[in-house]
């Protein structure tokens, strides 16, 4: 779906169900326009959890050092602080209140926009575009795995 107004674009996997064969689009305009808008508006209304804000909840509950890399190539080191909790600590990670520090060892888990980063054998790693990540060193998390290992408290 573009929004060219936005200038956004995201990607909607949906499966209008339907029967027969030779199915045209404008059949199915009104539904389709339908459920696009009520997308629209989910993704609008903020109560719909992203793989980034996933993966910060993941490193703030396992990690104790967070490195967070921007689309420029700078990183932000943030640590978990001794009186802080996992959720205080994932509501820092992605702010101005970062620490100072570089970590000079390969990471054990990394979520990652591009596979661009050797972690260490053995590691988790989650990549949306996985590149150069050897699934023989490492362990490949789908999407769904940042999800389903989650547990409620």
């Amino acid at each position: 779906m573009v929004d060219l107004q936005s200038r956004t674009l995201r990607w909607l996997d949906v499966v209008k169900g339907v029967t027969g064969t030779q199915h045209a689009l404008w059949r199915h305009a009104d539904a389709l326009a339908t459920l696009a808008h009520r997308l629209t508006e989910l993704f609008a209304s903020g109560a719909r959890v992203g793989l980034g804000e996933l993966a910060r909840w993941h490193a703030a509950a396992r990690a104790g050092t967070v490195v967070l890399r921007h689309r420029d190539g700078s990183r932000v080191v943030y640590t978990r602080r001794d009186d802080e909790d996992v959720s205080g600590f994932a509501a820092r990670i992605g702010t101005p209140d970062a620490d100072s520090g570089e970590i000079a060892e390969a990471p054990s888990l990394v979520y990652l926009l591009r596979g661009d980063i050797q972690p260490a054998d053995g590691a988790e790693a989650y990549a949306l575009h996985p590149l150069a990540l050897d699934a023989a060193r490492v362990r490949l998390l789908a999407a769904p795995d940042l999800v389903t290992t989650l547990a409620p408290v």
